[in-house]
């Protein structure tokens, strides 16, 4: 042994150990490069390591052979080692590991070839044509095998996380399953089985159920998952995965996941690594792993999101970030802005318990969100961006403080700087770079935002592109778009709420009441059926109003139903849209009624709050005023009452107040504004007030001798509610009538 040591020190292959080692290393790093940017197969890597492995003998043997021994040997004239010396030759080893690599590359590429092509078992589900991309499948509930009653639920509710984040496929949601369940009067069935998750995937044209066991093996678990066929039950993919014990678990299901999402087909690249727990101040495990799910959604799972973030809370009431999340969630969702402002508000109040950058983080959405003051978040999000460069999310945020203070430019630039950091949560500054380049007119670049959208959000980019058409006033296309997109939001109630309510909008400015109104009605109803008593309020005041300015008439009998359903006394006071309803009374000729809630509004909702509120605070008391008669007042408080510098309803309100003060010169100035100021969400304030503001702009105009500008504002409103309802229609001739005498006129 001690000879054998001397050589090996005189014949430098411990030098040749640290360089195989070192190229081994270089290989595995490339592998899992590749792997986690290309998306390959984890059985590459092992046989990486495998082929590796063998190879380090035979390294070390030919160092052997062709430093030491086998030259002693020819000396001592030993024919067997002159042989091995011809066959442990550096070239052979060299040549015999490119080879082994090369073929391991072939088979991959091979292999590869085949998932997409969909031949034989490498074939994806999607490749083979069974499933259809982003198509809806089913998870039912899985089997409990087990003594613990509740950890089949417990399984599946992290399978659902798991599979919830395909990028293949869409995984319906429990709002769908319960539609569902409605249609076949079975509304109270506690558990989802393979059978009735059959039966409604076959009803529903849902091509693939996941069903599942939980079972005990000794002191451990076996979980079993397949993808199977509704109508026959056929498997079409199957998987088991063990769990040596509970604290396993976690790891057994992201395994069976794995699987079952590889062979539907999501790209490799989705799959190659789990994501760690979200860096957060908590001190219970589940609500940190709750919290960390919702963060890894797609944006469309808005109602998993936003559950998620609850069932957090639920654990840890003091999860300050959670609550943030929430109320960013909310808010991105459209949800009433008290739940946002007092979700801010709790995580605010909880900031003391956080790290700095944590306090950053809660402090810049605070001032943003609760008491609308971008200036004093702005340095608290420039501070999260100096600590966390790479972080997109501070970056998006501070685009939105300057766009709140009308900076659009630094904004945009802001925006793009996100999605460029982090191309994977991308959505949220992509629909802002959208809105703003709508606001500023720029119509290639709203559409180059929507096509991003299509593939990492669908279907918002369909929706944005409806809104585009929206600030455009192609109503038509709106409208087209606008449908196509609820069509494809039907699994999700929330989102199919936000976008009811956006379609009641674009049907109400073309004049079509009734229809809108059947809208708005469906609108309440999904608000109420997804437990958001204050939005459903909030859509039946948004119909009252929609009909009482629509018609000039009306609307007292809306707003009474929709109080008497959803009353504000049974609502947290702070989540109370006391100014929502107060601003219906104003604009439906109650002013004294609107002054009460105002009130109410001031005595019962905390001072942040009502900082935050301050811009719709302003435009109430605008209407109240004008209501009264009191102009100059209408036009003090309607001045103030713009939310960001490019808002369009500060502009028809002071066009309203200074028409009904007599002063026509003003009023023609602030209805041109109005008219003429593209907006990204013009789609509300048009709804009210467009209709009305292209008569009487028109009227202005023809008494002011501005005949063309007269005619283009008749022509516009004669084409808008050419299709409007029957009782409207006098309104149009007698615009169509002015036009045609203008026209005359002017030869």
């Amino acid at each position: 042994m001690k000879n054998i040591l001397q050589e090996i020190h005189e014949r430098s292959l411990w030098q040749v150990l640290g360089i195989y080692l070192a190229t081994s290393w270089v290989v595995l790093q490339v592998v899992d490069t590749l792997n986690s940017t290309l998306g390959i197969p984890e059985w590459v890597i092992e046989a990486s390591f495998v082929l590796l492995l063998v190879g380090l003998p035979i390294v070390m043997v030919t160092a052997f052979v062709q430093k030491g021994w086998s030259r002693r040997a020819a000396a001592e004239g030993d024919g067997s080692m002159a042989a091995g010396r011809r066959l442990f030759t550096w070239r052979n080893a060299i040549v015999g590991g490119v080879c082994a690599f090369a073929a391991l590359g072939i088979g991959t590429t091979a292999w590869l070839g085949m998932r997409v092509a969909g031949i034989g078992p490498a074939g994806t589900l999607l490749a083979k044509g069974v499933l259809d991309e982003r198509g809806l499948i089913l998870l039912a509930d899985l089997d409990n095998s087990t003594d613990d009653p509740f950890l089949a639920d417990v399984v599946t509710e992290a399978l659902r996380v798991d599979l919830s984040q395909s990028e293949a496929v869409r995984l319906a949601d429990p709002g769908f399953v319960a539609d569902a369940l409605g249609r076949m009067q079975r509304p109270d069935e506690p558990r989802l089985t393979e059978e009735l998750a059959r039966e409604i995937a076959e009803r529903e044209g849902i091509k693939a159920v996941v069903t599942g066991d939980v079972a005990r093996a000794g002191a451990g678990y076996v979980l079993s998952a397949s993808v199977v066929k509704p109508d026959d039950g056929e498997i079409l993919v199957s998987h088991r995965e063990s769990a040596r014990d509970s604290t396993a678990l976690l790891d057994a299901i992201d395994g069976l996941s794995h699987h079952l999402r590889e062979r539907i087909g999501d790209p490799l690249g989705a799959l190659a690594a789990t994501p760690p727990l979200a860096q957060v101040t908590t001190a219970n495990l589940e609500a940190l792993r709750a919290y960390s799910q919702a963060r890894r959604l797609p944006y469309a799972e808005s109602e998993r999101h936003i559950a998620l973030l609850e069932q957090a809370l639920a654990r840890d009431s003091t999860f300050a970030m959670a609550w943030n999340a929430l109320a960013i969630a909310f808010g991105n969702y459209g949800t009433e802005p008290g739940r946002v402002m007092n979700a801010r508000s709790r995580a605010f109040a909880l900031r003391d318990r956080l790290t700095e950058k944590e306090r950053n983080a809660v402090a810049g959405h605070y001032y943003t969100g609760v008491t609308n003051e971008p200036r004093l978040a702005i340095p608290y999000l420039e501070a999260l961006i100096e600590a966390d460069p790479l972080n997109s999310g501070p970056v998006n945020n501070l685009g939105e403080a300057y766009r709140n203070l009308g900076d659009l430019e630094t904004a945009l630039e802001l925006y793009h700087r996100s999605v460029g950091m982090d191309s994977a949560v991308a959505a949220i500054p992509l629909m802002n770079i959208a809105q703003v380049n709508g606001t500023l007119g720029n119509e290639e670049q709203i559409e180059a935002a929507s096509a991003l959208l299509d593939v990492r959000a669908p279907p918002f980019g369909e929706w944005h592109r409806a809104m585009a058409a929206g600030v455009n006033r192609d109503y038509g296309a709106a409208e087209e778009r606008t449908r196509a997109t609820r069509d494809a939001v039907q699994g999700s109630p929330f989102l199919l709420t936000q976008v009811t309510q956006w379609l009641a909008n674009v049907v109400m400015i073309q004049g079509r009441v009734t229809e809108g109104a059947e809208l708005w009605d469906a609108a309440v109803t999904l608000a109420e059926e997804t437990g958001s008593p204050v939005e459903a309020l909030r859509n039946s005041v948004a119909l009252a109003v929609s009909k009482a300015l629509t018609r000039g008439e009306g609307g007292t009998e809306e707003l009474a139903s929709g109080l008497a359903r959803f009353p504000l006394e049974d609502m947290d006071p702070v989540e109370r849209p006391y100014l929502d309803v107060a601003e219906a009374y104003a604009l439906i000729g109650d002013p004294e009624a609107a002054r009460r809630l105002v009130e109410e509004f001031e005595t019962t909702t905390p001072e942040d709050f009502q900082r935050g509120f301050r811009y719709q605070r302003h435009r109430v008391l605008g209407e109240i005023a004008r209501g009264e008669r009191r102009f100059d007042d209408a036009i003090a408080e309607f001045r103030q009452s713009g939310y960001r510098p490019q808002e369009l309803e500060p502009m028809v309100q002071l066009a309203r107040s200074f028409d009904a003060a007599g002063q026509a010169d003003s009023a023609r100035v602030h209805y041109r504004r109005f008219l003429e100021s593209p907006h990204w969400l013009s789609i509300t304030p048009h709804a009210k007030f467009l209709a009305h503001a292209l008569e009487r702009a028109a009227e202005l105009e023809y008494e002011a001798g501005n005949l063309d500008l007269a005619a283009a504002y008749y022509a516009e409103f004669v084409e808008l509610w050419e299709d409007a309802d029957p009782e409207l229609q006098p309104r149009v001739q007698a615009a169509r009538l002015r036009l045609e005498q203008i026209l005359r006129d002017r030869g």
